[in-house]
């Protein structure tokens, strides 16, 4: 279930902080000072993004289902049902804008690590073929790694920057790297990938103004690894 609150406008021009929000919830579930829309969806939310310039909201389900939202209506815009090669839920969605075009699209990692895109506006398939690994294994984290214009400070541009984005899964077994064009297009080819020593079970990435971004890896043993990106060289390991 998706839950969107609309604030009227106040006199007082008043911000509520969730404290007050979540007290006005269990007094009136339709308070004076805004309104609610339900919105049902098929399984448990896993995963949600924003796109800030369509206002669209995008939810993931356990049970493999992608909805598109429009929180101006609000309107379910699109509902889509993934069929992956082992029918897993969806592990992670992310908006992004496609250079050039300016267009949005809606990248979607399945709990299999397979990877897709859509259309963001309507949730259309960009393509008809998945990116995903030969063996499947149980993605834990996904991000994209933006290309040149993230790594541009003032009219300085470093030369090790990005030449196109990316997008980086994580699993337990391994770390992968693909070009965001070649997932657009269901392209099957790595930009780099990395097998990993044990099994991970947490990942996330970390960012320095003047540093290249890096990816931190937990082990079900302990273990912490940081990597550099996108060589994914092994930068540091504690135990």
């Amino acid at each position: 279930m998706v839950r969107i609150f609309k604030f009227k406008p106040d006199a007082d021009n008043k911000v509520f902080s969730l404290q007050d929000l979540n007290f006005l919830w269990k007094i009136n579930k339709q308070g004076g000072n805004y309104t609610t829309q339900n919105i049902k969806v098929n399984g448990a939310i896993e995963s949600i993004s924003i796109d800030p310039s369509s206002r669209h909201l995008a939810v993931g389900s356990d049970k493999g289902y992608v909805s598109i939202i429009n929180m101006e209506g609000p309107a379910l815009i699109s509902q889509k049902h993934i069929a992956s090669e082992s029918n897993t839920g969806v592990m992670q969605i992310e908006f992004s804008t496609l250079s050039g075009s300016g267009k949005s699209v809606l990248l979607v990692g399945m709990e299999d690590s397979s990877v897709f895109a859509l259309e963001g506006d309507t949730g259309n398939m960009l393509s008809n073929s998945m990116v995903h690994p030969k063996k499947p294994s149980r993605a834990l984290f996904m991000q994209i790694i933006d290309g040149p214009d993230a790594s541009v400070k003032g009219d300085v541009i470093k030369e090790n920057a990005l030449k196109e984005s990316l997008l980086l899964v994580c699993s337990e077994k391994a770390v992968r790297l693909y070009s965001l064009s070649h997932v657009i297009q269901g392209i099957k080819k790595a930009y780099n990938k990395k097998k990993l020593q044990g099994v991970c079970c947490w990942a996330s990435t970390f960012y320095s103004p003047c540093l290249d971004p890096g990816l931190i890896l937990v082990f079900t043993n302990g273990k912490v690894e940081i990597r550099s990106i996108p060589d994914l060289t092994l930068i540091k390991e504690t135990h």
